[in-house]
């Protein structure tokens, strides 16, 4: 699942998706926004958070040397580097 979308009684969407290369995820809405009913909140967050951890797992990176809390080679916080497919790191 890269994305996980919601669509409101009118039509109107609520996307969200891994922002590739940070630790966060982008909303978009239609113009007019996305209602979330109460009853469905809990289905949008579930549906969210299931996206980020299939999307957003973090391992450790080969170019972490000694001590240092800094990718040597994408200069990314430890916590919360994300190894990228087909570089090593």
């Amino acid at each position: 699942m890269s994305s996980f979308e919601f669509t409101d009684e009118d039509g109107d969407k609520l996307t969200a998706r891994p922002m590739l290369g940070h630790p966060a995820i982008l909303l978009k809405t239609s113009p007019n926004g996305a209602v979330i009913p109460p009853d469905r909140l809990e289905e949008v967050i579930a549906g969210m958070r299931d996206m980020a951890r299939q999307t957003g797992a973090r391992r450790a990176c080969p170019a972490f040397v000694g001590d240092t809390d800094l990718c040597q080679r994408c200069g990314d916080a430890r916590r919360w580097h994300r190894a990228t497919e087909g570089t090593g790191a």
